[in-house]
């Protein structure tokens, strides 16, 4: 080889880097930490939300079993005092039975399906 060659690679190649010229590395545990942190922070975050968007949903199931005069005043889904009376009154309370209406959606279901 000539010394022109070596000078070549050189350039091609270049020095090894230093200290100053290399950027900071870091360790794999500090990324694997940092994504652990970063999936428990998603998934709270994640869990927190999905309580928000779910407490109304069983609040309503909830406060179908309440007496009338604790519905809202107790908005809490936990409570002692349920009832199945708000149901019978619903399908009792009509003028026609709610068993009538039942088997005019099953005659249309049914009816569609075939």
């Amino acid at each position: 080889m000539t010394t022109e060659t070596v000078a070549a690679e050189n350039v091609a190649i270049g020095p090894p880097p230093t200290k100053k010229d290399a950027p900071a590395l870091r360790s794999s545990a500090s990324y694997r930490s940092r994504g652990r942190i970063y999936s428990a922070l998603k998934h709270l975050s994640l869990i927190v939300v999905s309580i928000v968007m779910v407490y109304p949903l069983i609040w309503l199931v909830v406060s179908s079993f309440k007496p009338n005069d604790q519905i809202f005043r107790n908005l809490s889904i936990f409570t002692t005092d349920l009832t199945i009376e708000n149901y019978v009154n619903g399908w009792n309370d009509l003028s026609q039975s709610f068993g009538l209406f039942m088997v005019n959606s099953t005659i249309l279901s049914v009816g569609a399906i075939i």
